[in-house]
């Protein structure tokens, strides 16, 4: 029992992996992998496409109909005549792991906005509040510090609606398997200390059976 004990503060002891620093920061220029707008737009839906350099492609879910501009990936609500804009939020969502991604963003009037975000592996986080004191395109890098690797971005206004969001570039993230906390390992190792110890105590504890000549 103290070896099991002993095994299981080791296993504790073992460092966890970093948490997830993600930031937002003005962008410094393109990235590895341009983001170009795609043909398929049915202009009623709320979901488009774009395609990166390396032919994976990039779905657009907003909150209303959207259309794509072909030839890069500008995104900017479909508005019928006599209705008011209602484009609030929009998810970016690659087939693929991305690491960095460089965007632009515009709305009507100077607005606040958010940003939240999902990884690999399932967690997610949001980077809270920002403020765009313009109604000009700004240029935008989310990425993170400790390699890690997005599965989506989401950006909400929280005050003017969005007039123009436009995907620059990304880069693509290489996908590792997940360190196990040390928790799992903790339990892993009195796992195998239990099932050494049970097999120690069956051969001491081993019954004979006679045999008949």
């Amino acid at each position: 029992m103290k070896r099991l004990l002993l095994l299981a503060a080791m296993a504790a002891s073992v460092a966890t992996p970093a948490a997830a620093t993600v930031t937002l920061a003005p962008s410094k220029g393109q990235l590895a992998n341009h983001i170009n707008g795609d043909d398929r737009n049915d202009g009623d839906a709320n979901t488009v496409f774009g395609r990166s350099e390396t032919g994976g492609e990039v779905k657009f879910t907003a909150n209303t109909a959207i259309g794509i501009t072909n030839g890069f990936a500008s995104v900017s609500e479909i508005v019928p005549k006599g209705e008011q804009e209602d484009f609030f939020w929009l998810i970016v969502n690659p087939d693929e792991a991305f690491s960095k991604l460089d965007f632009s963003v515009q709305f009507l009037k100077a607005s606040t906005f958010q940003i939240d975000y999902g990884l690999v592996g399932g967690a997610t986080g949001s980077l809270g509040v920002f403020s765009q004191n313009s109604d000009k395109l700004v240029d935008y890098l989310l990425s993170g510090d400790n390699g890690e690797s997005f599965d989506y971005m989401k950006i909400t206004s929280l005050g003017s609606a969005i007039k123009l969001e436009k995907q620059n570039s990304l880069e693509l993230a290489s996908v590792t398997a997940p360190v196990p906390e040390a928790s799992t390992w903790a339990m892993m190792l009195v796992g195998f200390g239990g099932v050494g110890a049970a097999m120690r105590r069956r051969r001491r504890t081993g019954v004979l059976t006679p045999q008949v000549a």
